[in-house]
């Protein structure tokens, strides 16, 4: 199965997704306000990520944040070669410094993937 994630405890995907990522971004998105279901999802065995939206500050502390979820992603990709990360990953934090770092770890996810 096929899923676009939004990871966010505020925005709506359904009110935000086109503006925050531009028209020809997915509207159906499945939407996790906490990073555990965001876990559940990006680590579900058979669910595929095509895009990804992450925030960082979900409330739940540095531990649950978007830049915890990156780096879980990253390690996923360094330490298991079956695992698939998300085609698409796009940080929607309004953070500077914390969308600086996400954006740095989706970065070297790619690179990772170039690799394979």
């Amino acid at each position: 199965m096929t899923v676009n994630l939004w990871v966010d405890d505020v925005k709506d995907p359904t009110l935000l997704a086109q503006y925050l990522l531009g028209e020809n971004e997915p509207t159906v998105w499945v939407w996790a306000r906490t990073a555990a279901s965001a876990r559940m999802v990006l680590f579900s065995p058979g669910t595929r990520i095509a895009h990804l939206a992450l925030d960082n500050d979900m409330g739940e502390g540095a531990l649950n944040d978007g830049r915890a979820i990156a780096h879980e992603i990253l390690q996923r990709v360094l330490d298991d070669e079956t695992y698939d990360p998300p085609m698409y990953m796009h940080c929607i934090s309004g953070n500077p410094i914390a969308a600086r770092e996400i954006e740095a770890t989706f970065n070297d996810i790619a690179k990772v993937r170039m690799t394979r």
